[in-house]
């Protein structure tokens, strides 16, 4: 059976992919003998509309741009771990003493920030620099280089930031006319497409609509994870790097 199908509350291009793959799955089976070629018929109709729809902010490039900025946040908060938690034992005493000031701070935000949510994740970054903005972590910073670091993670951070709020207006914006009503009908029939899948898969068994029905469990859960990137995350060995913890006999 198709288990959740609440999709509500997630974003325009969300759903919008969410809906994509559905249109793939259905496209790929044999409606006729599932008896579904109605329902589909229907369905394809409502997805053709709402594609249109979306054509303005899929061509606005704000999303790839947003990806691009936040993998440059990741990637510098990882490396900025990297690079304190190396000269925790370097053996020039100064620089080695400026790492230790400097990476139990990173560590106050969790072995692995660059894994939050997005939206924490930019709240986050943004205390992170303001606990480095100070005469001391500036000069620590430089003396073992990582200053680098810092200065990608802000302008990454910034433009990803700036990203977030214009897309969140044009969202509302679409969502104030026609997208809003095309979503909302797409959606309704997308509801009554799955109540057709489940009655007949009860009513005529399981077997030939296990394929489809679990395509499409896999893809609510997806749709919804998207929210919350942390959980869905790829596991990328580059950057599953945890801050370590710190053990105060290391230091001479």
């Amino acid at each position: 059976m198709i288990h959740h199908v609440n999709l509500s509350r997630i974003r325009v291009l969300n759903f919008y992919q969410a809906m994509f793959n559905v249109s793939t799955f259905l496209s790929k089976e044999d409606l006729e003998t599932l008896k579904l070629k109605d329902h589909v018929a229907i369905f394809n109709q409502k997805y053709k509309a709402f594609d249109d729809a979306v054509v303005p902010l899929r061509k606005s490039g704000k999303t790839d741009k947003m990806k691009v900025h936040g993998g440059d946040r990741d990637r510098a908060l990882v490396g900025l771990g990297r690079h304190l938690r190396l000269y925790v034992t370097y053996p020039v005493q100064n620089m080695s003493d400026a790492a230790w000031r400097l990476l139990p701070v990173l560590k106050g935000y969790g072995k692995m920030p660059h894994l939050r949510p997005q939206r924490e994740k930019t709240a986050l970054i943004s205390n992170l620099l303001q606990d480095y903005d100070t005469t001391q972590a500036k000069a620590d910073l430089a003396l073992i280089g990582a200053d680098k670091w810092v200065e990608i993670l802000k302008e990454s951070n910034t433009k990803y930031e700036e990203l977030y709020r214009e897309r969140t207006v044009f969202e509302s914006e679409l969502e104030k006319g026609i997208t809003q009503k095309t979503r909302e009908a797409l959606y309704d029939e997308f509801k009554k497409l799955v109540n057709r899948i489940n009655s007949l898969a009860f009513l005529e068994g399981e077997a030939p609509y296990k394929n489809l029905m679990e395509q499409i469990n896999v893809e609510m859960k997806k749709a919804n994870l998207a929210e919350r990137p942390d959980r869905k995350k790829k596991k990328d060995d580059d950057l599953l790097i945890p801050i370590e913890e710190i053990d105060e006999s290391e230091k001479a």
